[in-house]
Formats: C-alpha cells, sequence, structure tokens
C-alpha cells in the first residue's frame, strides 16, 4: 500500500543482444492512485476506462489496497482491478501463481472482501510452459470464476 522506490542499480542491463529489467515496482502508494485529482489528470476526458494494478508485498497488502479501492471505486470511476500473482519483484517470495495452493488461499481470501463482486477483477499471470501447469492454473481460476473476470498474461 505504501510508496516504493526503485531496485538499486542496475535495474536493466543488456549483452548479447537480450536485455533484462528488474525496476522493483516503483510507485507512489495506492492512495495516488485511487485518488480522483490523480484518476482525473491521467483520464482527462477519454472516457477511458481506469483500471487499477495491484501487487502487495503480502497478502495481508492485497486485501488492505483491494478494500480501500472498492471504497472509492465507484466515486472515482475505476472500472476494474487487477490483482498480480505473478510479480517476481517480492524479495524472498515466489510467485504466487506458481503455488497452486497459495494462489487458490489468495482468492478464497480475496472472495471474502464485501463488495468484490461489484467490479471487475482480473488477475496477471505468469509463463507457464509444462500442460499440467495450466491445467493446474486453469483449474483454480475456474474455482475461482465468481470474481475473477479475466486473467491477463503473460508477466515477468
Amino acid at each position: 500500500p505504501l510508496p516504493r522506490t526503485w531496485h538499486d542499480d542496475p535495474t536493466d542491463g543488456s549483452k548479447s543482444g537480450a536485455s533484462l529489467n528488474s525496476e522493483g515496482l516503483p510507485n507512489s502508494g495506492i492512495e495516488y492512485y485511487i485518488d480522483e485529482k490523480t484518476i482525473k489528470e491521467s483520464m482527462g476526458d477519454t472516457g477511458k476506462p481506469y483500471m487499477v494494478s495491484i501487487s502487495g508485498a503480502t497478502l495481508k497488502d492485497n486485501i488492505e489496497m483491494l478494500k480501500m479501492i472498492l471504497s472509492v471505486a465507484k466515486q472515482n470511476n475505476i472500472s476494474a482491478i487487477e490483482l498480480n500473482l505473478a510479480c517476481p519483484n517480492v524479495i524472498g517470495k515466489p510467485i504466487i501463481a506458481y503455488d497452486f495452493d497459495q494462489m487458490d488461499d489468495v482468492l478464497t481470501q480475496v472472495s471474502k472482501i464485501n463488495g468484490i463482486k461489484d467490479i471487475p477483477l482480473g488477475v496477471k499471470m505468469p509463463p507457464y510452459f509444462d500442460g499440467p501447469h495450466f491445467q493446474q492454473a486453469a483449474k483454480v481460476l475456474n474455482k475461482h470464476k465468481d470474481i475473477v473476470r479475466y486473467a491477463a498474461s503473460i508477466n515477468t
């Protein structure tokens, strides 16, 4: 929920025609991105939907941010929420969507949030490389299709 700074340098690199970046999700904190003024300045009169994408350091952070977004979504014209389950930038933590039991638990906890079905919720997913992983991920997402309206891939 709090602002984050960049990872220490180097945050990107190139070698032999390949590149890699890892900025560490620098941002201004959730309150900034759900503020009416920020949204109006960002969107202007475009009429385009405004989506908030989150990736907390903990499940508690994600639950807190989801509740904060839901509390102002209607009045501030927030059209959708994306929960990043594929973030490789949570230091010391594995990517949630590679641990199917953890992904199921996260979505179970999210489903208990009052009002979560009132706004489209999507999940950002990592790349999968094995058929059984696609099947396991689909099984978890289908179990939670009452709250998960879309899946975005591929992150990282």
